[in-house]
């Protein structure tokens, strides 16, 4: 175009399809990035529109209720234009309960990072962010059958673990009879039985990576059976400071059991008596005339 030294005119850049307009220069040198660019001529010029080829960059998800993907920094950004041999990243972000599996361009598997970069790319791209459902952990007791009888001097380890091992393994105890029954270590697992009665014994495993939380039960029923009970009013069986105290107007005869009902210590007493024992609990009997008494003795 011939112009008037010193008016101004516009010069107008219009990129065909898969290309965009990148900026106008004069001997090489940048002079705007506008695609309508208004200047003053004031000498000749040869003004040069650049522009660069363009590709397409897009991300789904294979399920929307699993999670979401994006490109760039924008969370909701399915699409974007990248010029030739440029690069992008990829963000895959997984909803609670679920995990990022991989990219995919097809069915063609291209990484198992949730976040990747794309480089040099020279087409059009369409990924597909793949998730799937995160599963529970494979925790089990070491003991699913558990009885009274692998009860050691009142307490029992009965641990759990998995092969997924680094979610934190923590212990609890519930009552199905009354509370008190017993404690129990919540790193260990170890129980500790106060008295007579039931429990369950939950093992929770913490959720990571691409496991849920979760939890394992056994219960424990602390009332021994095999002995039959009688009454001997005249006598008292009770523990008192690491002994078991057996007071009688009689002389009795004393058997002590353990809680599997082997016969561990047999002792003759003469009105009061006290028989020392490790801590645990015990099933004694005391048998005097024809009559027995039977107590659970923690």
């Amino acid at each position: 175009a011939t112009i008037e030294k010193g008016s101004s005119t516009t010069a107008i850049a219009v990129a065909n399809d898969g290309y965009m307009f990148k900026n106008w220069t004069v001997n090489g040198n940048i002079v705007s990035t506008d695609a309508s660019y208004t200047f003053t001529a004031n000498e000749d010029m040869n003004l040069v529109a650049n522009f660069y080829k363009v590709y397409t960059v897009s991300v789904s998800v294979n399920d929307s209720s699993f999670g979401k993907a994006y490109i760039g920094n924008a969370e909701g950004n399915t699409s974007m234009t990248v010029e030739e041999g440029g690069s992008v990243t990829l963000t895959a972000t997984a909803y609670d309960g679920y995990k990022f599996t991989a990219w995919k361009e097809g069915r063609k598997t291209i990484s198992s990072d949730a976040v990747y970069t794309i480089s040099n790319i020279t087409s059009d791209i369409a990924y597909t962010a793949n998730f799937a459902a995160k599963t529970n952990s494979d925790l089990a007791f070491e003991n699913n059958d558990v009885d009274y009888s692998d009860i050691d001097n009142g307490s029992f380890t009965n641990t759990a673990s998995s092969s997924n091992s680094e979610g934190a393994i923590t212990y609890a105890i519930t009552y199905s009879s009354e509370s008190g029954v017993a404690t129990i270590n919540a790193t260990t697992g170890v129980v500790t039985f106060l008295k007579v009665g039931s429990i369950t014994v939950t093992a929770t495993q913490a959720a990571w990576g691409d496991y849920l939380e979760t939890s394992v039960s056994y219960s424990l029923d602390i009332t021994p059976t095999g002995i039959e009970e009688s009454e001997a009013d005249n006598t008292t069986i009770f523990a008192s400071n690491g002994a078991i105290v057996i007071e009688s107007n009689d002389v009795v005869k004393v058997d002590i059991f353990n809680m599997g009902g082997a016969l561990i210590k047999s002792t003759t007493c003469s009105g009061n008596c006290t028989i020392d024992m490790n801590n645990g609990i015990y099933i004694v009997k005391v048998s005097a005339n024809n009559n027995s008494k039977v107590e659970r003795v923690i």
